[in-house]
């Protein structure tokens, strides 16, 4: 009998560890395996390297994951485009209006999509229904175009260094204007005249009546 009720205590003790072994694994990566989910299909031109298991956000909330990912090839605008599957929590409803795009945690971090929630009261889409997507700048372009704003930036820095050194010589008009002792005298003596004979400034000039 002691024999039966220690091998009893040791078959329990074996199922209890086997148990919590079990949900251990099961809750490893948040995974849910009662919790209701629906699929619903994004539009891409651009992954921007997303893979299969990157987060999705909505409103900045994690409510489930990239399921598949697949490139299909659009009849109608005669395109490719990367289709991505999207398992989401029963209850994080997506409006028809809603955005979707691909963020970047960190500079250099992990992909993930990211849904902007729509308007409010706005009707939302059904398992399997497909949302388009807003495609992310590729870093090549952003780097590209820094590189044009800077060519662009330095040849305005050059033109004004040359205007600024021909004013600085006397050069031109507008050099004249600054750099030329003469008219700077004249002007202080018109001001002086003025200041000395007051009168002038009402009286008019000869042939005005």
């Amino acid at each position: 009998m002691r024999r039966l009720d220690f091998e009893f205590k040791v078959g329990m003790f074996v199922a209890i560890g086997i148990a919590i072994f079990i949900s251990m694994i099961f809750s490893i990566g948040s995974f849910r395996t009662f919790e209701q989910r629906y699929n619903l299909k994004v539009h891409f031109y651009f992954a921007n390297g997303i893979q299969v298991a990157a987060p999705v956000r909505l409103a900045g909330v994690q409510v489930g994951e990239v399921r598949d990912i697949d490139i299909i090839f659009d009849k109608e605008k005669q395109k490719t485009v990367v289709e991505l599957t999207l398992l989401l929590n029963k209850k994080a409803r997506v409006e028809k209006d809603a955005e979707a795009f691909i963020n970047t945690l960190g500079l250099i971090g992990e992909k993930y999509i990211e849904i902007m929630p729509g308007t409010a009261g706005n009707e939302t889409f059904k398992p399997g229904q497909t949302l388009i997507g807003k495609d992310s700048v590729p870093v090549e372009k952003v780097t590209e175009k820094a590189y044009e704003m800077m060519v662009d930036l330095k040849k305005l820095t050059e033109s004004a260094n040359i205007v600024m050194d021909k004013v600085k010589t006397g050069q031109g008009t507008v050099g004249k204007l600054f750099m030329d002792d003469s008219l700077y005298k004249e002007l202080e003596a018109f001001i002086k005249d003025l200041k000395a004979h007051p009168w002038k400034l009402l009286s008019k000039p000869r042939g005005e009546k």
